[in-house]
């Protein structure tokens, strides 16, 4: 079955790692305040969209490094001729507007927006709900992301990433549609979910699996992406 490529997009631009400083001579070694801060750093949610064109990450990378940033989350990617980027970034040395303003000197003609977030991670009551992976593949039509969703939505779940991309399939004559969406989906809930879904592929004539994302780690890792 073709599905959507499913790498993890994890980007970290700075680490204490990334020192090599001989013991004799760190004392001499001026290092910058950001590496040793203890200091809860500050967490901002990026949107930016611009005009595609070579060097956006790279010149990103380096605008965050220099004043001791972090990307801890990012998905990024062309869609037709924009490049548009999310990103959870922290920050140390710097507020969260003063980085903002900075960053709209250095990318004009983007769309940039910045929301100041609090990272903390989500902690599960329920030591039964586990990470599902849902896949979706077959003729592209309208609507199937609604019903895909509005199926997750009337059983009260949540839904943590989409990832989709149409493909022309000439020899079908048709275009697919491939969908891969991530979910935290209580165990006594996914048969009713797999019966919901199986019928919203039987009503757009698509194949929809329910995947646990364990399982779906280990596929990739056999099929060797």
């Amino acid at each position: 079955m073709n599905f959507l490529s499913r790498s993890k997009s994890l980007y970290k631009f700075s680490s204490l790692n990334a020192l090599r400083i001989p013991v004799s001579v760190s004392s001499a070694v001026r290092i910058p305040r950001h590496f040793y801060s203890t200091e809860k750093p500050k967490h901002l949610v990026l949107s930016m969209v611009g005009k595609d064109r070579v060097g956006i990450v790279r010149d990103f990378a380096k605008f965050l490094a220099k004043d001791g940033g972090n990307v801890e989350e990012s998905r990024m990617t062309k869609l037709g001729g924009e490049f548009a980027m999310i990103l959870l970034v922290s920050l140390r040395s710097q507020t969260p507007e003063e980085f903002t303003e900075k960053l709209h000197k250095a990318f004009p003609g983007f769309n940039i927006h910045s929301s100041v977030t609090e990272d903390e991670a989500v902690a599960e009551s329920d030591s039964s709900i586990k990470p599902y992976e849902i896949w979706v593949d077959g003729p592209d039509s309208t609507g199937i992301v609604a019903a895909v969703t509005d199926a997750l939505a009337s059983k009260s779940i949540a839904i943590d990433s989409v990832e989709t991309e149409t493909v022309a399939a000439p020899f079908a004559g048709y275009t697919t549609f491939h969908m891969i969406l991530k979910a935290r989906l209580p165990e006594g809930k996914v048969q009713m979910i797999e019966k919901q879904l199986e019928e919203v592929g039987d009503k757009f004539g698509v194949d929809i699996e329910v995947v646990d994302e364990e399982d779906a780690e280990d596929e990739d890792f056999e099929d060797g992406k």
